[in-house]
């Protein structure tokens, strides 16, 4: 596989261990995998990004801000933040 191909099982299984759903043997077997495809890291942090910021705008988490969100639950700052995040993944 060349850098400019996709692996969406490598997607999905960062996506699951990003949200804590792999046992440990899956997470030994994730992260060999991770290792054949190094560039794939820069999504793993992307996505732990995402994850960061969903928890601490999440409605349940005491330390989330106050701020006015639309209709929808959205600040727009959220809207920025993942416009920009998804450009970077887009640029790889």
């Amino acid at each position: 596989m060349n850098i400019d191909e996709r692996n969406a099982r490598l997607e999905q299984q960062i996506h699951a261990y990003v949200n804590g759903k792999l046992d440990p043997r899956q997470k030994d077997a994730f992260w060999k995998q991770l290792l054949k495809y190094p560039h794939y890291l820069d999504y793993l942090k992307v996505e732990c990004l995402l994850k960061e910021m969903a928890d601490k705008e999440s409605p349940n988490n005491p330390d989330s801000s106050n701020t006015e969100r639309d209709e929808k639950g959205i600040v727009f700052s959220e809207w920025i933040n993942l416009a920009l995040i998804m450009i970077i993944i887009l640029a790889f």
